[in-house]
């Protein structure tokens, strides 16, 4: 059964992390990550997210995302 409740910070970077993921495979637009984050939810922690918590789980993707690029970028210098 999924529940509908307030995810922790734990959970939001597990859904962030879960976005990554796909990142690295293939470019994703904002629906597409927003939608992996409540998949991710809706399968693997069993909660129905709130729309807020899975915008949050994609800026934290983005900004990971950036910062890897951004890594890379560096040691190519």
């Amino acid at each position: 059964m999924i529940s509908t409740r307030y995810l922790s910070q734990d959970e939001i970077h597990k859904m962030a992390r879960a976005v990554l993921s796909d990142l690295e495979i293939h470019p994703l637009s904002r629906a597409d990550k927003i939608r992996v984050a409540a998949d991710y939810a809706r399968d693997e922690l069993r909660v129905n997210p709130r729309e807020s918590a899975c915008k949050l789980a994609v800026k934290l993707a983005d900004v990971a995302w950036n910062e890897i690029k951004l890594s890379v970028r560096r040691a190519v210098k």
